[in-house]
């Protein structure tokens, strides 16, 4: 596919290098020349450093030709004329990100169509849906990915909240304690993350992610004997964009929330916006303050300030003093490697939560949903069988699957959810879905061939 993407900040290189890896013939514009040349000299695409505004440059970058346009700069407006200019020119597929725009005011939805642009997907968004799926449970455990509507989910569970798991051999969690359907995907262990075989013995130091049928999750709540509690104490740094979103949604779930804000005229509106939220005006990078406000008892602490340095020093000041869970918003991608290293629970890259929409469009045909876990390398592909292929050919025990690859779950015809055993075997119609290792895309289509 032919693709020109405008805008060469976190977005755009990300996209870059995901989509020129994959096969992909990428464009970029931007007007910044460091990052142009440093895309230029460590990818194979076409990099241009001019205004993504400037018709020339456009037409340098075969706008005309190009099959999608994707409109990723800081700017919404310039995202949205670029994405106009483009159907001047051509007929691409456009995407917008926007920020501070969204796709429907009440009953008026706003006609981005008409100005050109295919898709809007909003970049704070995305990040805090992510954040929400994270901290929304009332359990001792993490949903990361619904399937099929919730029929089927991915959760995580972490080694350290369930001692019990400690030394546990995974066949050893299938044979004497969860004797229900499931399979654990993929394990997290600091910076290293494994797709397990049977004969892999978990440590404390583990996350793991669990495929599982919605009608057994109460089965497993059984054996973890995990608290339910309606009161968790919640702390939010941050006072605009994805943490003021946050604690709204988080107000219908939960009574005992914090947001921790240093600008006054900034707690101003957030009080403004939010109902049961308690505004402090402080810095949530000083210890003192996080002892004040009870980090020692506080189950669920999410860094979503606007400054990545100090939601990383925030997160480890919060983990090393009581808090149960630290969520911490992360913008550079040279940060993401230390997350796990320092302990931090969960990682919120806006880059990858935006890029997974974008790359699920990309990859289109019959990819039904796509989505990149940024503290890992791994992808998590739902993908329908249209046709005869090599997943109908045989059971999936015969078939001679990478290494990098598991078939984690299949949504079948009569819209049930399957954790498939090594005797299943795919059908047209199906959907699969797959668990990969970064830059699997060709040992995936093999599969659907």
């Amino acid at each position: 596919m032919k693709i020109l993407i405008l805008g060469s900040g976190d977005v755009g290189s990300y996209l870059a290098e995901k989509l020129s890896s994959e096969g992909h013939r990428i464009s970029i514009i931007d007007k910044k020349i460091n990052q142009i040349e440093k895309l230029s000299s460590s990818l194979d695409i076409l990099a241009i450093q001019d205004s993504c505004l400037n018709p020339e440059s456009l037409k340098e970058a075969e706008v005309a030709s190009a099959d999608m346009v994707i409109a990723v700069t800081n700017s919404d407006e310039t995202n949205l004329i670029a994405c106009l200019l483009a159907k001047e020119f051509g007929n691409a597929y456009t995407i917008a990100r926007v920020k501070t725009l969204e796709e429907n005011y009440g009953d008026y939805s706003f006609p981005y169509k008409k100005i050109g642009v295919n898709k809007v997907i909003n970049s704070d968004l995305s990040a805090t849906k992510d954040i929400i799926n994270l901290s929304a449970t009332q359990y001792n455990f993490n949903k990361i990915m619904d399937f099929n509507e919730g029929k089927m989910q991915l959760i995580r569970l972490d080694i350290n909240d369930h001692p019990h798991l400690k030394n546990k051999q995974l066949s050893t969690l299938k044979q004497q304690i969860w004797k229900f359907p499931f399979m654990v995907v993929f394990v997290v262990r600091k910076e290293n993350n494994f797709i397990p075989k049977g004969d892999f013995i978990l440590t404390e130091e583990d996350h793991i992610y669990i495929m599982i049928n919605q009608g057994d999750i109460k089965k497993i709540l059984t054996t973890l004997q995990p608290i339910k509690n309606k009161n968790k104490k919640i702390i939010i740094m941050g006072g605009e964009g994805i943490a003021i979103n946050v604690a709204k949604s988080l107000e219908d779930i939960y009574s005992n929330i914090t947001l921790i804000e240093p600008n006054q005229a900034k707690c101003d509106d957030a009080s403004e916006q939010l109902d049961s939220t308690i505004i402090i005006k402080g810095d949530a990078t000083e210890l003192n303050l996080l002892i004040e406000e009870g980090i020692q008892d506080t189950d669920i602490f999410i860094a979503a300030g606007t400054d990545d340095k100090n939601n990383l020093l925030a997160s480890i000041l919060a983990k090393n003093n009581g808090a149960k869970k630290a969520i911490c918003l992360m913008k550079r991608p040279d940060y993401v490697t230390l997350v796990n290293k320092l302990g931090i629970d969960h990682l919120i890259a806006p880059r990858v939560s935006v890029s997974n929409e974008i790359i699920q469009h990309v990859r289109g045909g019959n990819i039904t949903s796509f989505y990149a876990l940024p503290e890992t390398n791994i992808e998590i592909i739902e993908q329908e069988i249209t046709k005869e292929c090599t997943l109908t050919k045989n059971k999936l025990k015969d078939i001679k699957i990478p290494i990098s690859l598991l078939v984690g779950g299949i949504i079948k015809t009569n819209n049930t959810t399957l954790i498939p055993s090594g005797d299943y075997k795919c059908n047209v119609k199906d959907k699969v879905v797959i668990f990969a290792r970064d830059n699997s895309q060709k040992e995936i289509e093999e599969l659907f061939d």
